[in-house]
């Protein structure tokens, strides 16, 4: 036998393992003739063959970006297959015999619980036909709503003669009055303001409720999402591109604790605590936050060895993030302003911080620096993909690019999150974890971007100019991230990504919480339409409650088995949602307020 015989053997051979491994990353479903159950976000096809030879069924999920069709099934001559389909994005399949295509590929987004007869004509197009009548799987929110707005009604209905909401808002707008309230309730007016008529009026001290309501809404929705969110896929993590409201509470608490940084440093600036007190005030936050999120890690893990420990994790993230922003603000953080009647006074709140927003981009630049120009070891420069199936499998092992190839450098695969959305539609076996540390550095960035709505809050005293810039700031970083997005999913120069905390993925859910916290200022501090209950109570307690249902995760009175559907699963998340109000109700009562 030649060399070059042989050579020709062996690529053949190297071939059919690569087209072995590939068929393997999925099972082929068996074929049954009786029609499968019913499945959360699944619905039902039926393959009929009249062929007399094996028919051969490729599908995917639209989902999976750039993604080849696999084969999901075989199906025998004279028989009727009958397979479970994704209802949650249009699936693209075809059918295929021996001879060739029986159908072009098509895109059909299938119903959840239908059953279809999949229909063949002339080998060369497909058509679904919908069998039976399924329930429209939005009902449960529908009632959900329709009952808040009931309450809602009944409300203003019963306090109508005390509403005088709209002629309140003008006149608040239209009034010069101070109000500076923060989380450490300080003076509304500043002592060393240069106008004396205003050191003459009387000193009312008040809580920011709106920034409280806010951060309530965030670990409420954190817990109802983190519970399973009635198994709907817009309340999941997105796959990898995109965004969905699952995604936007994590970022939006990291802003609102720079909100409230802003008011815990005037206050020590005003108490005039020493530098070296502070710093060790931040020291000891990050290292207790850091040790709480590390038996979150762990907690509900039996016999967990050292080499297993997950070191990444919210509160890590958290905890660094409040490390970095904290040390860069305490050097320019300031007990009043001084320059509050300047020329420049307009754009104070920019000015007077330099040192902040140095710092703030340095980080940006870095993570652009170090995302686009880090040498990956046989992946792309600058990949931002899931690896696995994407891109037609030419990157398998490249999922997250540097951010994926720095952690696993640093912690090791043993020390990152086992699990991940991408796992499911890519079938990549590569570890990634999405609160590793590349995305610390843009985590840093939202949170300075939450501080400057914090500084807004102490440099602007009317409530017009402070609602008025939110939404400067909201619509000028929300501009950018469609810029690099290209307002679209997969094709932006920078894809909005949550599992990278992407540039256009921290400014995009920057510019809604600028957009919310200014909401939330008018309907409860501003124009008193609603007080932030049962959100307030949440937010004085957010670290509590998060631990706690961290604790208490899949287990009674929490969580128990029930039958697998959206009402069943929608019903139980919402308990678990409203069980943590119930703590946060009791917590409040008692006056008791935990935090570090």
């Amino acid at each position: 036998m030649s060399v070059r015989t042989l050579s020709l053997l062996c690529i053949i051979c190297c071939q059919c393992i690569f087209a072995l491994q590939d068929e393997s990353l999925e099972k082929v479903s068996p074929c049954r003739n009786e029609t499968l159950k019913p499945k959360v976000n699944t619905a039902n096809i039926m393959i009929k063959s009249e062929s007399t030879t094996n028919l051969s069924y490729f599908s995917q999920s639209s989902e999976c970006w750039k993604c080849k069709l696999r084969l999901k099934a075989r199906i025998n001559p004279g028989t009727t297959c009958s397979l479970r389909v994704d209802s949650r994005w249009p699936v693209h399949f075809k059918v295929t015999d021996e001879e060739g295509d029986l159908c072009q590929e098509t895109t059909f987004h299938f119903i959840e619980s239908g059953i279809y007869n999949l229909l063949i004509y002339n080998r060369t197009h497909c058509s679904q036909e919908l069998t039976n009548n399924p329930s429209d799987i939005l009902i449960p929110i529908y009632v959900s709503i329709a009952v808040v707005f009931v309450i809602i009604l009944l409300r203003y209905a019963f306090y109508f003669k005390r509403s005088v909401t709209f002629r309140r808002i003008i006149a608040r707008f239209s009034q010069e009055k101070l109000i500076e309230a923060d989380l450490g309730s300080p003076d509304s007016i500043n002592p060393t303001d240069d106008n004396e008529s205003l050191r003459s009026r009387v000193l009312v001290r008040e809580r920011l409720k709106s920034l409280d309501a806010f951060r309530g809404i965030s670990i409420v929705d954190m817990i109802f999402v983190n519970c399973g969110g009635g198994e709907y896929w817009f309340f999941k993590h997105s796959t990898w591109n995109g965004i969905t409201f699952a995604d936007l509470v994590f970022p939006w608490f990291v802003f609102i604790m720079g909100t409230s940084m802003a008011y815990s440093f005037r206050s020590m600036m005003r108490k005039e605590i020493k530098k070296h007190t502070i710093i060790g005030k931040i020291i000891w936050r990050t290292l207790v936050l850091f040790f709480l999120g590390i038996i979150i890690n762990t907690i509900n893990i039996h016999n967990i060895e050292l080499k297993d420990i997950r070191i990444p994790g919210v509160l890590q993230r958290i905890a660094v993030t409040y490390f970095v922003v904290s040390i860069a603000h305490m050097f320019s953080a300031r007990p009043a302003d001084s320059h509050q009647f300047v020329w420049w006074s307009p754009i104070q709140d920019i000015v007077n911080y330099w040192l902040d927003w140095v710092v703030a981009l340095s980080l940006l630049i870095i993570y652009l620096c170090v995302t686009f120009c880090l040498p990956v070891p046989g992946c792309p420069t600058g990949y931002l993909g899931p690896g696995g199936l994407s891109d037609y499998g030419k990157h398998k092992n490249c999922t997250g690019g540097a951010a994926g190839y720095i952690d696993r450098q640093v912690f090791g695969k043993s020390h990152m999150y086992p699990r991940g959305t991408y796992r499911e539609i890519y079938h990549t076996h590569q570890s990634f974890d999405p609160e590793g540390l590349l995305g610390t550095l843009t985590s840093c960035v939202i949170c300075f971007l939450g501080l400057q709505a914090g500084k807004i809050f102490l440099m602007f005293r009317m409530h017009s100019e402070r609602v008025k810039r939110f939404c400067i700031w909201g619509v000028v970083i929300g501009a950018i991230a469609l810029g690099l997005s290209e307002a679209s999913k997969d094709e932006g120069i920078i894809p909005l990504n949550k599992n990278l905390w992407s540039v256009s993925f921290i400014f995009a859910a920057a510019s809604l919480a600028f957009f919310v916290l200014a909401l939330c200022y008018l309907a409860i501090d501003v124009g008193n339409i609603w007080s932030g209950i049962p959100f307030t109570w949440a937010g004085m307690n957010a670290i509590a409650l998060y631990m706690g249902h961290e604790i208490f995760v899949c287990k009674f009175p929490i969580y128990w088995k029930i039958e697998s559907n959206h009402v069943s699963h929608y019903l139980m998340n919402l308990w678990g949602a409203t069980f943590w109000f119930l703590i946060a109700a009791f917590m409040h009562y008692k006056e008791l307020y935990i935090s570090i």
